[in-house]
């Protein structure tokens, strides 16, 4: 029986709506024995099938919607004035790069606000025509041979009107041999017609023979079968349920986690002024989170455990000043431990919106990763600033902080800890009293990637032209830096030194020369 269903599927009197759900279907088990017992339940006729007709049904409804352009204040109405929908609807947006890319822009007349493609009206029109019976004649009338009703077109489709042009001879008789051709390969279109009545009777005939009940073998089987997948489907269910406690414990567990790092974190308020939602307003009030410098010292010194050395703190002041640095007396007795501060803007979103951030660091402890070596102290998104308006009343509370930590200090486990501000890095524009012996140098920027790439590059072309790799008047230069390349993998296997350099050519060679 499974096999006669299996066929159905591949036959060409099966409905295209059927076989693209049998298709769809394939894989699911559940959607698959519905297919396979609506099929026996109509009398092995899709045409009849339940499925078939909801789905032909289903082709009459229409459905039309209009999207338009809203800022968010102009969604509100059409969400039931409930922000948290529209609030949702604009993370989707932007967090998706294809939606955040074709559905998100600046106003025309205000860059300044967003605009979101939104959807506002969403209609169904379903017409009470109903063309399952049309069909199902057209169906039966073509499969027993019947006329064509129009009776204009000969079997290859060619019209014999009288405004049709007449064929040479030749091109007749090539005509007629392609027509005899495609007939015997069951291309034309008397060749499929014949294929399609084979398989109507081959289909009659199958039907009349299982029209009898089901032999007692059969009924085994099925229930086998039945009962085999019964067991399966136990079986991965039981698997899926596993997997499911798995992943809930463990978000529970990370929940728990992040709960209580949010609950122990001091979070303080700042009021300060930033641009209102249209160009020609005024400022508006707004509190920006910020955590200060003296909560995390506390956190990361008394909870986590931080320490630095105190000798190695006293050698940073002793080398400031030995190089003139201006701060490098800031110290009294060198046992304020150096911190620095970090500020710079970025995008961080496909349309271009940026966020203006500001860190805090240690510079004399290095843990294993860099990330765990910087800490937020907090942001806010670049197109609301209004400069010195809006940054100083949170820089201010930073200084005060540092203050306090430079001059009371910091009491942890039963000794004071001093702080001092040795660094300032980033684009700190509008940092008052700023100084430039307070910047620093990048060493990734300017030495690994900088003086000793150059020293790097100019040594090894200056080795292979004098020689070293080879001879210069019968050995060219690309094969003495490839011969090069090969004795530095050498040295790199005897010194078990691991390195992820590419080959030496004179091209990458030349740019460093």
């Amino acid at each position: 029986m499974y096999m006669k269903y299996w066929r159905s599927l591949r036959s060409r009197s099966t409905p295209k709506q059927v076989k693209d759900l049998a298709s769809r279907f394939k894989w699911c088990a559940e959607q698959s024995q519905m297919l396979y017992e609506d099929f026996f339940s109509s009398g092995c006729d899709w045409k009849k099938s339940t499925i078939y007709r909801s789905v032909t049904n289903t082709f009459e409804n229409r459905r039309t919607g209009k999207r338009k352009w809203l800022t968010r204040q102009q969604m509100l109405p059409f969400f039931d004035n409930d922000p948290a929908v529209v609030d949702a609807v604009i993370l989707r947006k932007k967090s998706d790069p294809e939606l955040c890319k074709n559905e998100i822009r600046p106003h025309p007349e205000n860059p300044s606000v967003m605009q979101y493609l939104v959807l506002v009206e969403d209609e169904e029109e379903a017409t009470e025509r109903d063309r399952i019976l049309d069909k199902f004649i057209m169906s039966t009338s073509s499969r027993g041979g019947g006329d064509d009703p129009s009776g204009s077109e000969d079997e290859d489709g060619e019209s014999d009107g009288e405004g049709s042009t007449r064929d040479s001879p030749e091109k007749k008789k090539s005509k007629k041999e392609k027509k005899e051709k495609k007939n015997k390969k069951g291309k034309g279109k008397k060749g499929q017609k014949a294929n399609q009545n084979k398989n109507w009777v081959c289909m009659l005939k199958l039907l009349a023979k299982k029209k009898g009940e089901v032999s007692p073998e059969e009924a085994e089987k099925e229930k086998a079968k039945e009962a085999y997948k019964e067991e399966i489907k136990k079986v991965k269910q039981e698997a899926i349920d596993k997997e499911i406690d798995a992943l809930t414990s463990n978000l529970v567990k990370l929940r728990a986690t992040l709960q209580k790092a949010l609950d122990d974190a001091d979070i303080v308020w700042v009021e300060t002024k930033v641009k209102g939602k249209l160009r020609e307003s005024e400022p508006v009030s707004k509190e920006i989170p910020i955590i200060l410098p003296k909560d995390l010292l506390r956190y990361l010194f008394g909870e986590l455990g931080v320490s630095i050395d105190a000798e190695e703190v006293r050698r940073y002041w002793q080398h400031a000043r030995e190089c003139g640095c201006p701060w490098g007396n800031l110290s009294d007795g060198d046992h304020h431990i150096p911190c620095a501060l970090y500020g710079d803007s970025a995008k961080y979103s496909y349309i271009g919106e940026k966020i203006t951030c500001v860190f805090f660091s240690l510079p004399l402890w290095n843990p294993r990763a860099a990330r765990y070596r910087i800490w937020l102290l907090f942001a806010l998104e670049t197109y609301q600033t209004l400069g010195g308006l809006t940054i100083n009343p949170l820089y201010r509370r930073i200084v005060e902080s540092m203050w306090e930590l430079y001059s009371d200090g910091l009491e942890v486990n039963g000794r004071t800890l001093h702080f001092a501000v040795s660094e300032i890095k980033g684009a700190f524009i509008l940092l008052p009293k700023f100084h430039y012996s307070m910047m620093r140098h990048c060493s990734m920027h300017n030495i690994n990637l900088g003086i000793a790439a150059v020293a790097n590059g100019s040594s090894l072309l200056l080795l292979a032209l004098l020689g070293y790799f080879g001879d210069c008047d019968n050995v060219s230069l690309a094969d003495r830096l490839v011969i090069a390349y090969k004795d530095f993998k050498v040295f790199c296997r005897t010194n078990r030194v691991f390195s992820s350099q590419p080959l030496f050519t004179v091209k990458s060679a030349a740019k460093l020369y």
